[in-house]
């Protein structure tokens, strides 16, 4: 066994299931007792996409542990040991993507789809959880959507402009005479939050006007892509609820939504589904082939060894890069890549980039490494920039070119 091998081990990143039994819970999706526990990894930040003005404000973010089970009755993934005090969606955050040309495009491609198939031409829409810029709003709206009003806990209303077309409150979401009135309620990137999500989509139902909402549009990370590739940078604490394309399907079946369309989108990144709260299905039907529940928590099963390989694999290269002298860069300074160097308690990266302005200056949520702007590695260019989602490598490739850095090697984790 090398050095690197045994610290690994005596650190013990994941696999180590010795927590208090009753931290595992029921399923908060079917109710069904009994979860498997099939992979843990502690001590990560609470929130990955915090700002943070200095190191030591980012090293002192709160941590929390992942305890991953998966349910028998529906397949559903959830944190057994999430703790939602820990949790301040009302702080500052800056995790849109929507600085990134590539996300921009998808972002504006699914809205145009979803006006169309919809009908939501010069209708009014409510957007749960539009986060703290409210981005997708004004993208609705450049669709057709006569009025996109959004609900967050930590929008910045301010940045919404002066629009009335765009408008929206800094508030959990609730029944209102507004959303009665809503032709679509969307939701995208905020059920992973939501720690009982069969009562949240309840609520949700519970607050529409069925003569007037046409659909539920929800869009969540894709929880198959995760377990596929052991993917442990992106096992977010905030993501208490995991979905795979069988627990989504099963979840929105439970609530008596009549589901018209489920599909990977965004490089098989997300899931999006789509549902009739009428049941006239007037849509043409698009669902994905799924795994059985059973295939699924196959899967979970081996991705604790999956994730471990991955681990040891990244933490013994980022080694032999330090004793080479190879300075390696990280791009992404979100949720990935704090996830990425907390859950490898990794010291030799020094410098983090990140497009979004709202991080650059800042530090890494947990590490407290420092995130730039991409200029800023002219002056002193790296040898390889490692980037968080392989989705940006040619919209990055360019950024780098077009700074004069063209021999920088870039290499997609």
């Amino acid at each position: 066994m090398t050095k690197i091998d045994r610290r690994l081990a005596e650190e013990d990143y994941c696999g180590d299931l010795d927590f208090p039994v009753d931290m595992i819970k029921d399923c908060p999706a079917c109710g069904r007792p009994g979860a498997e526990v099939f992979f843990s990894l502690r001590g990560v930040p609470v929130h990955g996409a915090a700002v943070c003005e200095t190191p030591e404000q980012a090293q002192a973010l709160p941590r929390g542990d992942q305890l991953l089970a998966v349910c028998g009755g529906c397949g559903f993934v959830f944190n057994s040991a999430f703790l939602p005090n820990l949790l301040d969606y009302g702080g500052l955050h800056a995790e849109s993507q929507s600085f990134s040309p590539t996300f921009r495009a998808y972002a504006e491609e699914l809205a145009s789809e979803w006006v169309e198939r919809w009908s939501l031409a010069n209708t009014t829409v409510i957007e749960i959880g539009c986060g703290g810029r409210g981005d997708f709003l004004r993208v609705l709206t450049d669709a057709g959507v006569g009025r996109a009003h959004g609900v967050d806990p930590g929008l910045c209303v301010d940045m919404l402009g002066d629009s009335p077309r765009v408008t929206g409150e800094r508030a959990l979401f609730a029944p209102s005479e507004l959303s009665r009135a809503a032709s679509a309620i969307i939701c995208r990137h905020t059920l992973e939050h939501v720690p009982q999500p069969f009562d949240f989509l309840a609520t949700t139902m519970a607050s529409v006007d069925l003569q007037q909402c046409r659909a539920l549009l929800f869009e969540v990370p894709d929880f198959d892509r995760v377990l596929e590739e052991g993917a442990f940078w992106d096992l977010h604490y905030e993501h208490c609820s995991n979905f795979t394309a069988v627990s989504l399907l099963s979840l929105f079946h439970s609530a008596r939504l009549d589901v018209v369309n489920l599909r990977r989108v965004y490089r098989d990144q997300y899931l999006v589904i789509e549902a009739d709260p009428n049941h006239r299905r007037t849509h043409r039907s698009e669902l994905l082939a799924i795994d059985s529940v059973q295939q699924l928590i196959f899967c979970c099963r081996a991705f604790s060894q999956k994730a471990s390989g991955r681990l040891l694999h990244w933490r013994r290269w980022l080694d032999e890069q330090k004793h080479r002298s190879r300075e390696v860069v990280v791009w992404g300074g979100g949720s990935k890549g704090s996830l990425f160097l907390n859950a490898l308690k990794d010291s030799t990266v020094k410098r983090v980039v990140d497009v979004n302005p709202g991080l650059q200056g800042r530090y890494l949520a947990g590490t407290g490494t420092p995130i730039l702007s991409p200029a800023a590695l002219r002056s002193a260019p790296p040898r390889t920039v490692l980037l968080m989602n392989p989705i940006y490598e040619d919209e990055v490739r360019q950024t780098l070119d077009g700074l004069g850095l063209g021999k920088v090697d870039l290499l997609t984790i």
